[in-house]
């Protein structure tokens, strides 16, 4: 059964669907930056050794290090992937180069 919808929408329902959408992307922005996070995190207890003590100390760094490179170059912080890909290539780095042919450790679903 397919649902019926109204030729057009009110104002109202607009603003309702808009502030949906906007939910569920904030939901889903959230869950990836927690992902990201889980990651990082067992990347570093694996490679590096680091126990609880030394993750939490990781972690409390990241954010201020990421602040202090976009305060530096007066940029928006929605600037961030695109600076450190930056200063990454800086020494060598390619991030592009590096992931590509890689299995990617995010997967994007869209749901139908």
């Amino acid at each position: 059964m397919k649902a019926r919808l109204p030729a057009s929408l009110t104002v109202e329902q607009k603003k309702a669907l808009s502030r949906n959408i906007n939910e569920q992307i904030g939901d889903e922005v959230q869950r990836l930056n927690e992902d990201l996070c889980a990651m990082y995190l067992y990347v570093m207890h694996v490679h590096c050794g680091h126990g609880k003590k030394r993750l939490e100390a990781d972690w409390q760094v990241f954010q201020p290090i990421l602040d202090a490179l976009i305060e530096r170059y007066r940029m928006d912080e929605t600037d961030r992937p695109w600076l450190c890909t930056r200063k990454l290539k800086e020494v060598g780095i390619d991030c592009k180069a590096l992931c590509s042919g890689t299995k990617p450790f995010l997967n994007y679903t869209i749901n139908k």
